[in-house]
């Protein structure tokens, strides 16, 4: 049995309508970004007191001891035979925590691991073992190569840029206590930094199934990063992460792929985006096709002439 062709019209018109209201997501967004502050402060950071961090000396360093809030640079070595961490890694030893209610977005690693640097020196060598991690073989704690941890459960970073933010996991071998030991190869004076932007959305979205996108939309977009003056010969250090969103706030529809395509949000507002643009050729080409198929099926449907 063959569809009529006002059946393949109606269907069609149909899957033509559910494409454009399904991509009239964004019509309008506009984003409005605030300047560069220091966030967090200059003191050990904050620990739940869940992990316990022990420490075992192997051999002194010197110079000035590291502070609360330096930037440290370190070798660390951890693992196994089968599988070995070996890498430089960026750690921060100050405390994220704020009062603004972004701040903590900024993973920056385990507290209690960069707590453990502080009153340590350059060329330092000593091993960390944490406890507390329960009795499952095989735990790791991942500790962050460019001062930050790209992602947790509680916010959202671009998918675009997830990949920019490697992780050396500290790995506990065969047992339930992952350890790492790290040479301190160099510190540098830093400040936690962050800036914001209030991202707008305005178009009608077909909320399906557990989806609740109003029609107007707003949220907060959060960037962080890390600036370290370092003394010469090293050269000022500078890592940036962003944007991230809350988990809790999911009124924003794609704002990752709206970063994406525009570097900087400041200022953009955009009187129609990519996808209602394809909605709306596609619907016009299916309309089109429709047409052109209904009127040769007219013409094929009248008498010959004699």
């Amino acid at each position: 049995m063959t569809a009529s062709p006002e059946g393949w019209l109606k269907h069609a018109l149909l899957i033509a309508c559910c494409v454009v209201l399904h991509s009239c997501g964004n019509l309008v967004e506009h984003s409005s970004d605030r300047a560069w502050h220091q966030a967090g402060a200059p003191q050990a950071p904050s620990t739940n007191g869940k992990l316990v961090y022990s420490i075992t000396p192997i051999s002194p360093g010197h110079g000035d001891p590291i502070r609360a809030g330096d930037l440290v640079y370190a070798h660390v070595r951890s693992g196994t035979t089968w599988s070995t961490t070996d890498a430089n890694v960026w750690l921060w030893t100050g405390d994220e925590r704020a009062d603004d209610g972004f701040t903590n977005l900024l993973d920056l690693g385990p507290a209690g691991l960069r707590a453990a640097f502080i009153g340590k020196q350059v060329g330092e060598h000593f091993r960390v073992e944490i406890q507390g991690m329960g009795l499952s073989c095989c735990a790791s704690v991942a500790i962050p190569l460019f001062g930050f941890v790209p992602n947790d459960a509680e916010r959202e970073l671009s998918h675009y840029d997830g990949n920019r933010w490697p992780v050396a996991p500290l790995s506990s071998g065969q047992g339930p206590t992952p350890w790492g030991q790290f040479e301190i190869l160099a510190k540098c004076p830093a400040h936690l930094l962050q800036r914001t932007a209030l991202h707008e959305q305005w178009g009608p979205v077909l909320n399906m199934f557990d989806m609740h996108y109003p029609t107007s939309r707003s949220g907060t977009l959060v960037w962080g990063a890390l600036q370290a003056d370092c003394a010469p010969p090293h050269p000022p250090v500078r890592f940036e992460i962003g944007p991230l969103s809350s988990a809790i706030n999911r009124q924003l529809l794609d704002w990752d792929a709206s970063y994406a395509g525009y570097a900087n949000l400041a200022g953009v507002s955009r009187p129609m985006t990519a996808g209602p643009l394809t909605g709306v050729i596609v619907f016009i080409a299916a309309f089109v096709i429709t047409r052109r198929l209904q009127q040769g099926t007219v013409t094929r449907g009248k008498p010959r002439q004699p």
